[in-house]
Parts: C-alpha cells; structure tokens; sequence
C-alpha cells in the first residue's frame, strides 16, 4: 500500500463495493504514526 493512499476497494456486485477491515486499520495505524506534531 502505497503511503496515504487508501486501500483498494472490493467489488461485491452491481454498485456495492467494501474494504478489507484490517487494510483499512493498517492504514489509520499508518497515518496516526506518521502524522506531523
């Protein structure tokens, strides 16, 4: 997963579209650690 970008979603027919639960977290984890304080 490229740095800040959001993870991939996942078609699950016709218009409804998911994400993976923990690449959404890893994610957050990855933006509060890299955050500017």
């Amino acid at each position: 997963m490229e740095e800040n970008q959001f993870p991939t979603q996942v078609q699950l027919g016709g218009r409804a579209v998911a994400w993976v639960e923990g690449e959404v977290q890893d994610w957050i984890k990855m933006r509060i650690n890299n955050r500017k304080l």
